[in-house]
């Protein structure tokens, strides 16, 4: 999913988005490769680095993802008012700051 965000990242910056090691994501990345999801390639001005790219049936994954999880998000929330949602919304989002505050002051 990161990388329709942003096709072409090199390994490193995947798994600090993913908050994996990078050992972990190069054990990820394999298996995508095998399963003909992404494809890695030569950085083109440094050959040190390669870089990770979605293929056609990696881009189709990732929208049948998408579907699974509106549709998971969509059930989840049925019940809720459109108010409660909202402020659902807002509240996980400020969890998700004070986590991100925290992870920043360790």
């Amino acid at each position: 999913m990161r990388l329709t965000e942003s096709d072409g990242q090199i390994q490193k910056e995947l798994a600090r988005k993913v908050h994996v090691k990078p050992a972990t994501m190069n054990v990820m990345i394999t298996r995508m490769e095998r399963a003909g999801l992404v494809v890695r390639r030569p950085d083109e001005n440094d050959q040190r680095l390669s870089r990770v790219y979605l293929t056609d049936k990696g881009r189709s994954a990732t929208g049948a993802v998408n579907n699974v999880l509106r549709d998971i998000e969509e059930r989840a929330l049925a019940h809720f008012s459109l108010e409660e949602k909202l402020l659902f919304r807002r509240l996980l989002q400020q969890m998700h700051q004070d986590l991100e505050d925290l992870k920043r002051e360790k």
